[in-house]
């Protein structure tokens, strides 16, 4: 429980920031600032959906691992990229 409470804490602390930064770089475009950054969130919970229910068929042995270490792999690469 004291994970996830940092877990949610940190991605706060990383969202309101970023939610600034970018309404005031695009000041004449919030509203379409504000929505792509607003509709990332549910379509990758969406896109995560719909790949776990594809991997789960691909992977039969493995399920929710290999599931968990793409997605893990995944993190990783874009927290590197970034």
């Amino acid at each position: 429980m004291l994970i996830m409470f940092f877990c949610g804490a940190g991605s706060a602390l990383a969202f309101s920031p970023i939610m600034s930064l970018l309404v005031i770089q695009f000041q004449k475009k919030k509203g379409l600032v504000l929505g792509v950054l607003f509709s990332g969130v549910g379509s990758g919970m969406l896109l995560s959906g719909l790949m776990t229910t594809y991997l789960i068929r691909y992977f039969p042995v493995w399920e929710w691992r290999a599931i968990w270490l793409i997605f893990s792999i995944t993190s990783i690469l874009f927290t590197l990229l970034s």
